[in-house]
């Protein structure tokens, strides 16, 4: 018996991997990183969801993060005097994934907004406190660079995502693995344990 639930969680690995990739994720594509990391999303309006694949800005590492003004107006939009991009003049850090215990939006409605000059676009930011060990950090995540991209985990199979941090209340990390690890809890694998099962009988 063991051994017939060893070749399926191998085929039923085999045909994760064959259908959602195992090679790194750029800018250009959306190809599944080598390093799973997974947690929990809960939106601004709804129920929160398990999710897998993370990852921000389509990076798990070396994500930046930008320094928060200490004064902003009081309005919906808060205006920066200054680019938080421009590494000569702001403070620009950068996080892991690995390193994050979960993310708080405490703010969703209200947007920072960086204009550079008449004709250019305006830049668009939103508060976020990134929660470690014993801490809690403030810090501005730019929109158009900073959108949460993942898959929903459901029965049927997973359901690829893009999230703006405007959308959501918190993000949960709750650890990563290895994509070549057989995920014996994935729809496909517990259908494929099954079929062996039921054949064997």
């Amino acid at each position: 018996m063991k051994k017939h639930i060893k070749i399926c969680l191998i085929f039923g690995s085999a045909f994760i991997l064959a259908n959602f990739g195992s090679q790194e994720s750029t800018i250009e594509s959306n190809k599944k990183f080598k390093i799973n990391f997974y947690g929990t999303i809960e939106p601004r309006n709804g129920n929160s969801f398990d999710v897998s694949n993370l990852a921000i800005g389509n990076a798990y590492k070396q994500i930046p993060f930008y320094e928060k003004p200490e004064k902003g107006e009081t309005t919906s939009q808060r205006a920066l005097l200054s680019d938080p991009r421009d590494r000569k003049k702001s403070i620009v850090t950068l996080i892991d994934l690995a390193e994050i215990q979960s993310i708080t939006v405490p703010e969703p409605t209200v947007l920072w907004v960086y204009q550079k000059d008449k004709g250019y676009r305006a830049e668009e930011y939103v508060e976020v406190i990134i929660h470690t060990d014993g801490e809690a950090r403030h810090y501005l995540k730019d929109l158009d660079r900073g959108e949460i991209s993942c898959e929903e985990t459901s029965a049927s199979g997973p359901l690829e995502k893009k999230i703006p941090f405007t959308a959501i209340k918190t993000l949960t990390i709750k650890g990563f693995k290895h994509r070549d690890e057989v995920d014996k809890d994935h729809p496909c694998v517990k259908r494929c344990i099954k079929e062996c099962e039921t054949h064997k009988q």
